[in-house]
């Protein structure tokens, strides 16, 4: 079980910090969707910073009055700061996949 535990947080499929440069350095345009009151909002400052430097094309979208799970949040409410946030992180993905040709 310890094995297993140790190949879950390296494998870069779980922990993108874990990738190589070279591995962050293939991936396609990146928004980043960062929380201040999340645990894991220094570890997506991060992540952005190192694709900045291996010059991945990067968006942020920080909510400086957010904990993790606002997603769940901003479903359930329908209206106010955190459902117009995520109004706003899923026309960014739309926007996005609009320019996908396939």
């Amino acid at each position: 079980m310890k094995e297993k535990l140790t190949d879950l947080m390296f494998d870069v499929r779980m922990a993108p910090l874990m990738m190589s440069d070279e591995q962050l350095s293939t991936l396609p345009r990146t928004h980043i969707f960062v929380c201040h009151y999340d645990s894991l909002r220094d570890d997506g400052l991060l992540y952005m910073r190192r694709l900045d430097r291996v010059k991945v094309v990067t968006s942020l979208q920080y909510l400086a009055s957010s904990t993790h799970g606002v997603l769940n949040i901003g479903s359930l409410l329908k209206k106010g700061y955190h459902y117009e946030e995520n109004k706003k992180m899923y026309r960014i993905i739309n926007d996005y996949l609009s320019t996908i040709t396939t």
